[in-house]
């Protein structure tokens, strides 16, 4: 097989339209219509293994790395390999955001998401959490255009209803503890992006609980993040002394 430059494995065209190029026509015919499911996903499996060897000993700043990480992200999404392919693509894109490859991050990440149900079980899968804030922030911090009827908010907002069902209780175990104040941080971020005046309240509420998450499960790290996104929204509604305060308490940590 050979993409549109000669390579043996990669896909060539759109996203969505993206297939083989083989050279040979039997060969073609083996592959899309002689070959089971299972075979063909263990091939890009194995293609997808291979690319990722690549990557490790490319320059990751190098347009081949950004070429090697997008036919990765295609190949382990039809590998059949589930987790394998939600780890590279939630990978592939937070590679793509860092090179400022944006357009390409979202595909990876909306890649990502959509291997899984959406259900409240998937809540409590950190890969699924980190895809949709990834994705959510990409939104906010960049000011890409989402598909239309989602804002980068809606995205948190929907999320942080898996996690947090209304009238649950607060997470007691570590992990739920984490990935709740992930959500809950960026949402802050993301309303303070959007509204001062009308989400004041709430964006107040979205950092302390992220706060007092983040120390109960003894990540001062994290909380100081968190304190120095209260302490910019202080700020920036003109509560200079109490701004101060946070961000000295963040320098602390």
């Amino acid at each position: 097989a050979a993409g549109s430059g000669g390579d043996s494995s990669g896909p060539t065209g759109s996203w969505h339209s993206m297939r083989f190029v083989l050279k040979q026509s039997a060969v073609g015919e083996v592959v899309y219509d002689l070959m089971l499911t299972a075979q063909r996903q263990r091939l890009h499996r194995q293609i997808a293994e291979w690319y990722l060897r690549l990557f490790v000993h490319t320059k990751h700043t190098s347009r081949l790395a950004d070429e090697l990480v997008q036919r990765l992200a295609y190949h382990a999404a039809r590998s059949g390999a589930t987790e394998f392919s939600k780890g590279q693509l939630l990978a592939s894109g937070r590679f793509a955001v860092r090179r400022g490859l944006y357009r390409e991050a979202e595909r990876h990440f909306r890649e990502c998401i959509a291997q899984f149900a959406g259900g409240p079980a998937d809540a409590a899968d950190p890969t699924f959490v980190q895809a949709q804030v990834s994705l959510a922030e990409m939104y906010s911090r960049y000011s890409l255009e989402p598909p239309e009827g989602t804002t980068a908010v809606s995205l948190l907002r929907g999320l942080l209803a898996l996690l947090l069902p209304e009238g649950s209780e607060a997470p007691v175990e570590r992990q739920p503890m984490l990935l709740v104040s992930q959500v809950c941080h960026s949402l802050g971020w993301a309303m303070m992006k959007n509204s001062l005046i009308e989400s004041s309240q709430t964006i107040e509420q979205h950092f302390e609980r992220a706060i007092a998450l983040r120390q109960s499960a003894n990540e001062p790290l994290l909380a100081a993040e968190s304190l120095n996104g209260m302490g910019e929204f202080f700020h920036k509604i003109g509560n200079h002394e109490s701004g101060a305060a946070l961000l000295s308490r963040a320098e602390c940590y």
